[in-house]
């Protein structure tokens, strides 16, 4: 069974996919050349053309195309989907090898992987891109996780301790380790404050 578009991709292309189908229904209109958009290396539209068409005819050509669109288009994670879903089609297909090497490329050229080792045991680890995207949650006493390049904020908290929060780079290809261990918050006598009256010993 053919495994069309997923509901977030179709989602996340609508505008593109509206303008794609007003030009191919306007009137005595020809559906857009999805590969002379490739070849003038307008991957987005040409993306969104040739997922149209794929939607229509199934074949593992059209969504080949597809996937390349969105690579050159930078749209990683739609190209990730696109090559994923060329390889469920036909997993001993003659595009398998391709699919996977792309897929490969794709992990190597966008993603890298962050380790966090942390304590106390009872302490969660919360790994956000600062650019926007799906956060990764974990336990200590570590996480490992595989994550797009760029910035990401990492919080350490636990019940009774002070939370720590790190900015750290993860660089394509590579590993970034961050240890963290978190301290217990200072004492009331350590601030000057008099826990049993609540008023102020600083002078």
């Amino acid at each position: 069974m053919r495994e069309g578009p997923s509901l977030a991709t179709l989602g996340r292309v609508a505008p593109t996919l509206c303008l794609v189908g007003l030009l191919g229904g306007a009137a005595g209109a020809a559906p857009p050349d999805a590969e002379a958009l490739f070849v003038d290396r307008d991957y987005l539209t040409a993306a969104a053309v040739f997922e149209a068409r794929y939607a229509a005819d199934g074949e593992p050509t059209t969504l080949r195309f597809a996937a390349l669109s969105w690579t050159g288009a930078g749209e990683v994670e739609r190209a990730e989907g696109a090559w994923r879903r060329l390889l469920a089609l036909r997993p001993r297909g003659p595009l398998a090898a391709e699919a996977r090497a792309a897929l490969a490329r794709l992990r190597a050229d966008h993603y890298g992987e962050i380790i966090v080792r942390c304590t106390p045991g009872e302490a969660r680890v919360e790994v956000i891109p600062t650019a926007g995207g799906r956060p990764v949650r974990g336990a200590c006493p570590g996480v490992s996780a595989t994550v797009r390049a760029g910035w990401h904020q990492v919080t350490v908290r636990a019940p009774g301790w002070s939370a720590q929060i790190e900015q750290v780079l993860v660089r394509p290809g590579s590993s970034r380790e961050l240890v963290v261990t978190l301290a217990r918050p200072a004492p009331a006598s350590a601030l000057g404050i008099d826990a049993r009256e609540g008023a102020s010993l600083v002078r």
